[in-house]
């Protein structure tokens, strides 16, 4: 029954996305064009493919290039994306989380040399970004739905997992778009590639849309867990940061996990794997913004539950940082991606900076 409500909303959706694309495809609206190279970065799905590790992958890999990354993100809860603001300057963090949102926060934190702005409108923030004369390469954040900005790669992310979302349109499944939309993408991502999943079926549901497109590979890997009281204490990024702690100093330990993310089942998963041993999941909507009791409650039943720790993701640490205490034993797990064949990922990049004249 709940499930019927909703198809009148989700046709209606879908509508509107069909008739915004088809006025940008016809000429109607014109995407704006920035005068540096845009690497643009999304996904079809609400949420939950890995997004921010990417993102961070690219900007790296970027900075070893030589070239100068710039992030344009829109700042989702931020505190007011109608201006353009610039989070870090690629030496200081400028902004706070609350004020930032908890995504450009933590690419800010976690990437030095490069400059990080929030803002509704991504092309006036690139301009802002122009403006200082500077060369650089823009990495659009999220930016598959933002076609009023041309760009130079579309790099589309699928996850493994759950590649299309339930196969519906919002608000009954999780796709922002048609799956036929992957034919705008000049690479494909699979992220979480390293969990079980069909190969074949999903290689040939992508190449349904668009035969020759490149299928690249990506997976997470752990870096460590520190302790949640790391977050937040730095706003100059040369500030070095604390050691890891050996996530194998928790094999076969018992644990609570706690997510306010798309997906928090992801989440425990990745705890799992690693034999730790999940006595207890709490969950929290994603992005959400934790108040003092949602922490008396975690830390409740984490006594409860006679855990040994608390583990939580990197984005919910930012969030929850400014309600530790040295007495919680609160720790967040910090990820990268990896991409297989990653010479690939390069030559696709240097391709759309025009290094071999593409």
């Amino acid at each position: 029954m709940k499930k019927a409500l909703l198809v009148l909303p989700a046709a209606l959706y879908g509508l509107a996305v069909q008739i915004r694309l088809w006025l940008y495809r016809s000429g109607i609206i014109k995407p704006r064009k920035l005068h540096n190279p845009v690497i643009s970065v999304g996904n079809l799905t609400v949420g939950g493919t890995g997004k921010t590790p990417i993102v961070e992958l690219i900007a790296r890999r970027l900075r070893e290039y030589g070239e100068a990354p710039v992030i344009l993100s829109r700042g989702y809860k931020a505190i007011d994306i109608s201006k353009n603001l610039l989070v870090s300057d690629g030496t200081n963090i400028l902004m706070d989380w609350e004020d930032a949102g908890d995504e450009p926060f933590q690419l800010a934190r976690n990437l030095t040399s490069t400059k990080v702005y929030i803002g509704k409108n991504r092309y006036i923030s690139g301009q802002q970004a122009e403006g200082k004369g500077e060369s650089c390469v823009f990495i659009l954040d999220d930016g598959y739905q933002h076609v009023q900005l041309k760009r130079n790669l579309n790099i589309l992310l699928i996850d493994a997992t759950d590649p299309f979302g339930g196969g519906a349109l919002l608000p009954i499944g999780r796709l922002r778009e048609p799956i036929r939309e992957i034919r705008r993408a000049d690479i494909i991502v699979i992220t979480r590639s390293d969990s079980p999943f069909d190969e074949e079926t999903l290689t040939g549901a992508i190449r349904r849309y668009k035969p020759a497109i490149p299928i690249l590979f990506a997976y997470h890997d752990v870096i460590g867990l520190f302790p949640v009281k790391e977050v937040d204490r730095r706003t100059d990024l040369n500030e070095r940061r604390l050691n890891p702690i050996d996530i194998g100093e928790f094999f076969g330990q018992s644990v609570l996990t706690v997510a306010g993310i798309a997906r928090p089942d992801l989440f425990v998963k990745d705890v799992q794997h690693f034999q730790i041993q999940v006595a207890g999941h709490m969950s929290f909507p994603d992005h959400h913004t934790y108040c003092a009791s949602d922490v008396d409650t975690i830390l409740a039943e984490a006594r409860r539950l006679g855990v040994r720790a608390i583990l939580t993701t990197e984005k919910d640490a930012i969030r929850l940082s400014h309600l530790y205490s040295d007495e919680s034993p609160l720790y967040y797990l910090r990820i990268e991606a990896r991409i297989m064949d990653e010479e690939r990922l390069k030559f696709y990049i240097e391709s759309c900076l025009g290094r071999f004249g593409a």
